[in-house]
């Protein structure tokens, strides 16, 4: 994601891990050990209103945000994180 501001630009990496299934997002934590960003189960996302059902799970890792034009810096923390 990048949002420009005047002559600067802020930008952060993201990651996402979606889950259409009942999976235990929260055993994603126990095994890499990382805390994500934000990650909720299947059951404790909102109910759609076209299907009535509830929307997937997901577990997600986010970078700061820089004040930074190449997108590798961030990228590059992002890898890091999840690669120790």
């Amino acid at each position: 994601m990048t949002r420009k501001t005047s002559n600067n630009c802020t930008i952060y990496a993201e990651m996402h891990m979606v889950f259409e299934n009942d999976f235990d997002v929260y055993s994603i934590t126990e095994r890499l050990g990382i805390t994500p960003t934000n990650c909720k189960t299947r059951k404790e996302t909102r109910i759609s209103p076209l299907t009535n059902k509830h929307l997937e799970g997901f577990w997600t890792l986010r970078t700061e945000e820089k004040e930074e034009w190449d997108l590798g810096v961030v990228l590059n923390e992002l890898i890091e994180s999840i690669s120790d």
